[in-house]
């Protein structure tokens, strides 16, 4: 398996793999996430990921389609006088293909996240995860992420 920066020519496989990640989405949180009247992701949207000088995509391959894709992006500096002023690198998402869940894929795709955070100088690297995605949590915490804060919710 070999981790490397995703490409425009990538396009179609990275709207399947956001496809997956959307539903999921949108089965645990249906007043919230919908689908789109287009396609996941719009082309300019992932040439801007891809291209811009804050975030990637990353992608996993192996013979065959992509097994999965990880999106980051740095954060600017807070300029709040309260924060101890560091940089932040935000893992956006990770998505393995269903078929290729349980295989390491996940793992592999952080691994290179925290690589590509490191040699940007980030202090820290940040995700958010949905409280009902119990699978991310597990492999977040795996990872060893820890609980930074809780986001709470009341819905009127």
């Amino acid at each position: 398996m070999k981790i490397r920066p995703a490409s425009m020519a990538d396009y179609e496989e990275l709207c399947g793999l956001f496809d997956e990640v959307d539903i999921l989405h949108r089965e645990g949180l249906p007043d919230i996430f919908r689908k789109p009247d287009g396609p996941p992701r719009s082309r300019e949207r992932v040439a801007h990921l891809i291209g811009g000088p804050a975030g990637t995509i990353l992608v996993a391959e192996d013979s065959g389609p992509l097994l999965g894709l990880a999106v980051l992006w740095e954060n600017p500096v807070s300029t709040n006088p309260l924060h101890v002023p560091h940089r932040v690198v935000e893992i956006v998402t990770i998505v393995v293909r269903r078929s290729a869940r349980g295989q390491g894929v996940g793992r592999r795709l952080m691994d290179a996240c925290l690589e590509w955070a490191k040699q940007r100088g980030a202090a820290h690297v940040e995700i958010s995860v949905y409280a009902f995605n119990a699978d991310a949590l597990r492999m977040y915490a795996a990872a060893g992420f820890t609980m930074l804060s809780h986001r709470m919710t009341l819905p009127l």
